[in-house]
């Protein structure tokens, strides 16, 4: 059994413009100028280090990723998630991009995503379902909501 390598990015790139950074910082000014007026000065200074992250992740660019599937497990980059720790998986295929959706044994991180390019997702889907069970999974609301507001 051969594996299967494949490089995608860590997130798609998508560019921002002038508008949305102004849109972000007037409703990051204006809660926290609120809150300080209400006496909240933790708050609002909770408001503008958030808001001075989401920036600094705004204006990154995203990682190349190269993914392997083998006999072992799922290999991203240098994370490694043998077999034995995966739950599922879920190929989801759509015109523009699919993705490998991996639901994990993990409390605090319940599965990963990854972009499938340069590869049949369908191949990938056969020789997973050789070591896993194919369960569908879907994207959460958060991140549904965070694809709405342009990440």
């Amino acid at each position: 059994m051969e594996p299967i390598y494949w490089e995608t990015l860590e997130y798609p790139e998508k560019h921002r413009g002038k508008d949305w950074f102004a849109a972000v910082w007037l409703i990051a000014i204006s809660g926290a100028v609120t809150s300080f007026i209400l006496g909240n000065f933790l708050f609002g200074a909770l408001i503008l280090i958030g808001t001075i992250s989401l920036m600094l992740f705004a204006v990154r660019k995203p990682e190349k990723l190269i993914v392997t599937i083998d006999k072992t497990g799922v290999r991203i980059n240098k994370q490694f998630y043998p077999y034995h720790t995966i739950d599922s998986f879920w190929v989801e295929e759509k015109k523009e991009s699919s993705r490998l959706f991996l639901g994990l044994k993990k409390a605090l991180i319940p599965y990963t995503v990854i972009s499938i390019e340069r590869q049949a997702p369908e191949k990938v889907r056969n020789y997973l379902a050789r070591f896993l069970e194919e369960k569908e999974h879907t994207e959460s609301l958060f991140e549904v909501l965070l694809g709405k507001l342009g990440f």
